[in-house]
């Protein structure tokens, strides 16, 4: 229970004041308490009163309270960047960016060499994810101290977002010169590796931020898709049980693990790994879609359909979901014509997808349109020249046209890509002429 102003002796009430890590969260708060009932002191006094408690009271989890004494502090003195930037974080905290960049925009303004304000700032725009704004401030902060390891790293996510992983790695590799001991830095350095395809590397980095955070479920699912980029799926799954293990709700390490299920030929464990993602996460479109191929490859068209309904309604502009619905009408050889719409909404979304022209290619096949057929496995062929589907399709299609040498020769190009491509079109119902 609080003390009344009038318990706590003025000696005590200088406590306030004082940088004592001894001092408990709650005589602190008492001792301010008092001196701001006590009435005594100049108005800045009086204000860095008010913003030390706010910060007890940010720290024992009272935010309402933290942001009351942050603007009363302000109220009275305005110059006092310190209180601006803490209500900043605060607002920052709510997702309340612009109030949060205008309190830093103010802060900075009154001490532009603070580079904390700075890189809170950066934070701000990150979260509105104004990368461009966000890398600036980062800068700025690092430009006001060389060592603001924390800076480099944020700069370093930005980087590999902006597609620039080789300025990442000059980043994370500045952090860790300061810090040798930066799991995060580590961790992210790693995953920029595996954004250039360098997967060794990548798993040597996530080894050093598991060695360092043994707890850290991210580092894990990582070092996992590292592992699943190798074709590694047991290691993979390895690592994805360890991340799921350290934090169930990691929709990452169920997703990533249902595709490693799913390529080993798992296909039940993979749907179970999808099916709790969907559960952590209703609104990932790619979850319904990757769920949909398990489903489709589990010979369930139906169910396949209605996961790509899922993923499209949830996210109109990809690509994927609309081939992968596109080719399964076409294995059924059902909704012909709301397969070719798929794989045209598809093509419009991407005009350089080979995946759609040869699923089209098989939709016009299945249709008997075998000119339109021919065009789209030559269209695909010019973008992917070994597509094997689009090689046994337009080789079914000329030989329905009586071009038999031609025809021939695109199937033993395909079986020689995929040995097993006769026999699954044959489980479709397509037969060489």
């Amino acid at each position: 229970m609080a003390a009344c102003a009038a318990d706590i002796p003025r000696q005590q009430q200088s406590s306030c004041f004082r940088s004592d890590r001894r001092l408990s969260l709650d005589l602190l708060i008492d001792a301010c308490t008092a001196f701001i009932d006590s009435g005594g002191g100049a108005p800045d006094v009086l204000a860095t009163a008010y913003f030390n408690r706010g910060v007890a009271y940010r720290a024992d989890g009272r935010d309402d309270q933290a942001l009351q004494d942050y603007d009363k502090a302000i109220e009275l003195n305005p110059k006092f960047a310190k209180a601006l930037i803490n209500r900043g974080n605060l607002y920052q905290n709510r997702q309340s960016y612009d109030r949060a960049i205008q309190d830093y925009d103010e802060a900075i303004r009154l001490d532009p060499n603070d580079a904390t304000a700075f890189y809170n700032r950066g934070n701000a725009y990150r979260a509105k994810d104004d990368r461009g704004q966000a890398i600036m401030e980062y800068g700025n902060a690092i430009r006001l101290n060389p060592n603001f390891t924390d800076a480099l790293n944020n700069r370093g996510i930005l980087y590999v977002a902006e597609g620039d992983p080789d300025r990442a790695i000059q980043d994370y590799d500045a952090a860790l010169r300061l810090n040798g001991t930066f799991a995060d830095a580590f961790d992210n350095r790693g995953f920029a590796y595996s954004v250039k395809g360098d997967f060794d590397r990548a798993i040597q980095d996530f080894d050093q931020a598991i060695r360092l955070n043994p707890d850290d479920a991210i580092a894990f699912d990582n070092r996992g898709f590292a592992h699943a980029s190798k074709g590694d799926w047991d290691r993979a799954i390895e690592d994805y049980n360890q991340a799921v293990w350290h934090n169930p709700n990691l929709v990452d390490a169920f997703k990533n693990r249902g595709s490693a299920y799913s390529s080993k030929g798992d296909l039940d464990r993979a749907i179970l790994d999808f099916d709790e993602a969907i559960r952590l996460d209703p609104n990932d479109a790619a979850i319904f879609n990757s769920r949909g191929i398990v489903h489709d490859n589990k010979g369930q068209p139906d169910l396949a359909i209605r996961d790509y309904n899922e993923a499209i309604r949830l996210n109109p502009d990809d690509p994927e979901a609309f081939v992968n619905r596109c080719w399964t009408r076409a294995v059924v050889g059902q909704q012909l014509e709301m397969a070719l719409a798929d794989c045209g909404e598809s093509l419009r979304l991407n005009p350089n997808n080979a995946v759609s022209f040869s699923s089209r290619c098989f939709v016009f096949l299945r249709m008997d349109r075998l000119d339109s057929a021919t065009a789209d496995c030559d269209s695909a062929l010019r973008i992917n020249p070994r597509d094997a589907y689009a090689l046994f399709v337009r080789g079914i299609a000329r030989l329905r046209r009586g071009d038999a040498s031609n025809g021939n020769a695109d199937i033993a190009v395909a079986r020689s890509i995929a040995p097993d491509i006769q026999v699954e079109f044959g489980g479709y119902g397509i037969e060489i002429p």
